[in-house]
């Protein structure tokens, strides 16, 4: 039977009697609650003292508003695929690595920060090392995850990225690289003589250099170094800066095909008319359109005469696509190069030869627009310049 208005202003207003009253008239089979008076605050102030005396007092328990992070301790049960992946995600910096050589460390550790996130207005010099903080939980999590580092980032190819390239070549890990980007200027066919003759007098520097400085100190591996890297002693530092690859990679043009035939892989092919020495792979939107582009095809004929074959991969869009310079990104799944076979690479007399096949009509040696080329680099702080000259 419903309430009528009054008794249901009488149950807001009794409590648990009215209450019971109510529902037992209305069921009489409805259960009975029973009541009783709160105590007065000073019969809960002496419950409490008596409590304190006896040593029975209990602190209640308050629930906390913050909420608890989730834990899952179970991460390397995961398949190897799937904690791979997360590894990748962990370490991907969003953008493209820029190496820049800051030099050795009192430790005898060799270090190279990313230009991308340091700069003399936003100082970040650690944004690596901070980044690769996972790969020192242990040593099974640092074998795992430090090849997703190199694999899931993009490198860009700058003044100490054949440095950079030659450092994880000695360290044994030049085969993780698999993305590197590059800008390609748009020049005139009359910079092929000039570029081609700057990378003959490096191909001779650096059979000079090599057979003059032979490097056989080993780098000692540190594991739980901060630094990211190997502890080597004076000799291998000191090759690494005075190499050639390191003074000639201060010249935009010379960086670009030092690193590009870095990565070029071994030529093999039934038909080398050409004798071509390695091949280059390149994502592009379309062959023909790349190479019939006058103001691009003095990058072919570089690659050419460096006995580096060009091979396209067409239907990839262009990094980017500015108005005297376009992006390329060189992808090791398209290259598919073999990092443990060693490729022959073209020395300064046959480069010297096939320029003059490529022009005939003169010399490369009257080619000289000018004896030298100087650039500056800056310190990791951007407080301190240095000058270098190359010579050709």
């Amino acid at each position: 039977m419903p309430l009528s208005n009054r008794e249901e202003s009488s149950l807001e207003a009794g409590g648990h009697s009215k209450a019971t009253q109510l529902l037992r008239r209305t069921d009489p089979g409805a259960p009975t609650f029973s009541t009783s008076t709160p105590p007065s605050n000073e019969q809960s102030l002496v419950r409490d003292v008596s409590a304190v005396e006896n040593g029975s007092f209990e602190i209640p328990r308050v629930r906390s508003l913050t909420p608890e992070l989730p834990k899952f301790r179970k991460f390397m049960a995961l398949p190897l695929e799937l904690r791979e992946r997360i590894y990748e995600l962990a370490l991907y910096t969003g953008q493209a690595i820029h190496p820049h050589l800051c030099g050795r460390k009192a430790n005898g550790a060799i270090k190279f920060h990313d230009d991308n996130q340091h700069s003399r207005q936003y100082p970040n010099h650690n944004a690596i090392n901070k980044l690769l903080g996972v790969t020192y939980v242990s040593k099974k999590v640092h074998d795992e995850s430090l090849p997703c580092f190199y694999s899931a980032n993009t490198f860009s190819v700058g003044a100490d990225t054949a440095t950079y390239f030659a450092h994880l070549e000695r360290m044994d890990r030049f085969h993780m690289i698999r993305h590197v980007s590059f800008s390609i200027p748009l020049r005139d066919g009359k910079w092929t003589a000039q570029s081609l003759e700057q990378l003959t007098t490096y191909l001779k520097n650096v059979e000079i250099y090599e057979r003059d400085h032979p490097l056989t100190e080993p780098y000692l591996i540190t594991p739980t170094s901060r630094e990211h890297g190997m502890v080597c002693g004076a000799e291998v530092y000191t090759n690494l800066v005075q190499h050639p690859r390191h003074l000639a990679g201060g010249l935009n043009d010379m960086a670009l095909f030092i690193c590009l035939d870095m990565l070029s892989s071994a030529f093999n092919s039934s038909s080398n008319s050409e004798k071509y020495t390695s091949s280059i792979v390149l994502p592009v939107p379309s062959a023909s359109e790349f190479t019939s582009y006058p103001r691009l095809q003095w990058f072919s004929y570089v690659l050419h005469g460096l006995g580096i074959h060009l091979h396209f991969v067409e239907g990839y869009e262009l990094a980017y696509n500015q108005k005297a310079v376009i992006g390329i990104v060189w992808h090791q799944k398209f290259q598919k190069k073999d990092f443990k076979q060693v490729s022959k690479k073209e020395d300064a007399g046959n480069v010297t030869k096939r320029v003059k096949d490529m022009f005939p009509d003169m010399e490369l040696a009257e080619r000289k627009v000018c004896n030298s080329c100087s650039y500056m680099r800056t310190s990791c702080d951007g407080n301190r310049y240095t000058w270098f000259t190359v010579k050709h």
